[in-house]
Protein backbone atom coordinates (compact mmCIF):
# COMPACT_ATOMS: atom_id res chain seq x y z
CA UNK A 1 0.00 0.00 0.00
CA UNK A 2 0.99 3.63 -0.41
CA UNK A 3 0.36 6.08 2.43
CA UNK A 4 0.61 9.86 2.29
CA UNK A 5 3.91 11.22 3.53
CA UNK A 6 2.07 13.73 5.73
CA UNK A 7 -1.43 14.41 6.95
CA UNK A 8 -3.78 16.05 4.46
CA UNK A 9 -3.18 19.81 4.55
CA UNK A 10 -5.68 22.66 4.57
CA UNK A 11 -4.59 23.54 1.01
CA UNK A 12 -5.28 20.00 -0.21
CA UNK A 13 -8.60 19.79 1.60
CA UNK A 14 -9.65 23.21 0.27
CA UNK A 15 -9.60 21.79 -3.27
CA UNK A 16 -12.23 19.24 -2.23
CA UNK A 17 -14.34 21.93 -0.55
CA UNK A 18 -14.14 24.12 -3.65
CA UNK A 19 -15.16 21.16 -5.81
CA UNK A 20 -18.26 20.74 -3.63
CA UNK A 21 -17.27 17.25 -2.48
CA UNK A 22 -16.24 18.13 1.10
CA UNK A 23 -17.63 20.17 3.97
CA UNK A 24 -15.67 23.12 5.29
CA UNK A 25 -13.76 22.19 8.47
CA UNK A 26 -14.97 23.59 11.75
CA UNK A 27 -11.78 25.59 12.54
CA UNK A 28 -11.02 27.31 9.23
CA UNK A 29 -12.07 30.63 10.75
CA UNK A 30 -9.24 30.34 13.30
CA UNK A 31 -5.82 31.43 12.02
CA UNK A 32 -4.08 29.02 14.42
CA UNK A 33 -5.47 26.01 12.53
CA UNK A 34 -6.19 27.19 8.99
CA UNK A 35 -2.78 27.97 7.46
CA UNK A 36 -2.55 26.25 4.04
CA UNK A 37 0.47 24.12 4.93
CA UNK A 38 -0.89 22.89 8.28
CA UNK A 39 -2.80 19.62 8.62
CA UNK A 40 -6.53 20.01 8.25
CA UNK A 41 -8.30 19.49 11.59
CA UNK A 42 -11.88 19.84 12.70
CA UNK A 43 -13.13 17.21 10.26
CA UNK A 44 -15.20 14.23 11.33
CA UNK A 45 -14.36 10.65 10.44
CA UNK A 46 -16.95 10.72 7.66
CA UNK A 47 -15.56 13.99 6.26
CA UNK A 48 -12.07 12.48 6.26
CA UNK A 49 -13.42 9.37 4.49
CA UNK A 50 -15.18 11.55 1.91
CA UNK A 51 -11.97 13.44 1.11
CA UNK A 52 -10.02 10.18 0.78
CA UNK A 53 -12.61 8.83 -1.67
CA UNK A 54 -12.56 12.12 -3.61
CA UNK A 55 -8.82 11.76 -4.25
CA UNK A 56 -9.22 8.09 -5.20
CA UNK A 57 -8.01 6.58 -1.93
CA UNK A 58 -9.32 5.64 1.48
CA UNK A 59 -8.45 5.99 5.13
CA UNK A 60 -5.76 3.52 6.20
CA UNK A 61 -6.71 0.56 8.32
CA UNK A 62 -5.25 0.68 11.79
CA UNK A 63 -2.84 -2.11 10.80
CA UNK A 64 -1.63 -0.14 7.75
CA UNK A 65 -1.18 3.00 9.84
CA UNK A 66 0.78 1.04 12.46
CA UNK A 67 3.02 -0.55 9.82
CA UNK A 68 3.74 2.88 8.30
CA UNK A 69 4.60 4.22 11.78
CA UNK A 70 6.74 1.27 12.91
CA UNK A 71 8.07 -0.30 9.73
CA UNK A 72 8.60 -4.01 9.40
CA UNK A 73 11.29 -4.14 12.08
CA UNK A 74 9.68 -1.94 14.78
CA UNK A 75 11.76 1.16 13.86
CA UNK A 76 10.35 4.32 12.29
CA UNK A 77 10.74 3.90 8.50
CA UNK A 78 11.66 6.75 6.19
CA UNK A 79 8.78 8.24 4.27
CA UNK A 80 5.79 8.71 6.58
CA UNK A 81 6.28 11.87 8.64
CA UNK A 82 4.65 13.47 11.68
CA UNK A 83 3.08 10.31 13.08
CA UNK A 84 3.99 11.43 16.59
CA UNK A 85 3.84 14.87 18.15
CA UNK A 86 1.83 16.60 15.43
CA UNK A 87 -1.86 15.58 15.49
CA UNK A 88 -3.74 12.33 15.94
CA UNK A 89 -5.24 10.73 12.86
CA UNK A 90 -8.49 9.02 11.93
CA UNK A 91 -8.14 5.49 10.55
CA UNK A 92 -10.76 3.27 8.95
CA UNK A 93 -11.39 0.82 11.81
CA UNK A 94 -14.13 0.72 14.39
CA UNK A 95 -12.71 0.77 17.93
CA UNK A 96 -12.76 -2.23 20.24
CA UNK A 97 -10.42 -2.14 23.21
CA UNK A 98 -9.88 -5.94 23.09
CA UNK A 99 -9.93 -6.46 19.30
CA UNK A 100 -6.26 -7.41 18.94
CA UNK A 101 -6.55 -10.24 21.47
CA UNK A 102 -8.78 -12.10 18.96
CA UNK A 103 -7.95 -10.55 15.58
CA UNK A 104 -6.28 -12.29 12.65
CA UNK A 105 -2.48 -12.21 12.91
CA UNK A 106 -1.99 -10.82 9.40
CA UNK A 107 -3.69 -7.68 8.12
CA UNK A 108 -6.51 -7.29 10.66
CA UNK A 109 -9.36 -5.16 9.35
CA UNK A 110 -10.91 -4.13 12.66
CA UNK A 111 -14.33 -4.95 14.08
CA UNK A 112 -17.37 -4.86 11.80
CA UNK A 113 -19.17 -2.24 13.89
CA UNK A 114 -18.93 -0.11 16.99
CA UNK A 115 -19.68 3.24 18.57
CA UNK A 116 -16.24 4.80 18.08
CA UNK A 117 -13.63 5.00 15.32
CA UNK A 118 -9.93 4.44 15.99
CA UNK A 119 -7.64 7.45 16.29
CA UNK A 120 -3.89 6.85 16.05
CA UNK A 121 -0.71 8.82 16.65
CA UNK A 122 0.69 11.25 19.14
CA UNK A 123 -0.04 14.93 19.60
CA UNK A 124 1.60 17.72 21.54
CA UNK A 125 -1.68 19.63 21.54
CA UNK A 126 -2.95 17.92 24.72
CA UNK A 127 0.33 18.09 26.68
CA UNK A 128 0.23 14.65 28.24
CA UNK A 129 3.45 12.65 28.03
CA UNK A 130 1.93 9.46 26.60
CA UNK A 131 0.05 11.44 23.95
CA UNK A 132 3.23 12.14 22.00
CA UNK A 133 4.05 8.53 21.11
CA UNK A 134 3.24 7.33 17.59
CA UNK A 135 1.98 4.11 19.22
CA UNK A 136 -0.78 6.06 20.97
CA UNK A 137 -4.19 4.49 20.29
CA UNK A 138 -7.50 6.03 21.18
CA UNK A 139 -11.08 6.38 19.96
CA UNK A 140 -13.48 9.10 18.95
CA UNK A 141 -17.12 9.38 17.99
CA UNK A 142 -17.28 9.42 14.16
CA UNK A 143 -18.92 12.86 14.21
CA UNK A 144 -16.20 14.40 16.43
CA UNK A 145 -14.72 17.72 15.22
CA UNK A 146 -11.63 18.67 17.27
CA UNK A 147 -8.41 20.62 16.81
CA UNK A 148 -6.08 17.67 17.38
CA UNK A 149 -7.36 15.05 14.88
CA UNK A 150 -6.60 15.02 11.17
CA UNK A 151 -5.95 12.19 8.72
CA UNK A 152 -3.86 10.88 5.84
CA UNK A 153 -4.85 8.85 2.79
CA UNK A 154 -3.77 5.40 1.67
CA UNK A 155 -3.98 3.65 -1.68
CA UNK A 156 -3.39 -0.03 -2.29
CA UNK A 157 -3.18 -1.99 -5.55
CA UNK A 158 -6.42 -3.78 -4.67
CA UNK A 159 -8.20 -0.44 -4.30
CA UNK A 160 -7.37 0.74 -7.80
Amino acid sequence: FWIDKTEVTNAQYRQCVEAGACNEPRYWGDDVYSAPEKPVVGVSWEEARAYAAWVGGRLPTEAEWEKAARGTDGACPPGALDMAGNIREWVADWYDDDYYSRSPFRNPQGPESGDYRVVRGGTLMLYYGDDVRCAFRSQGYPNLHVTYIGFRVVMAPGDL
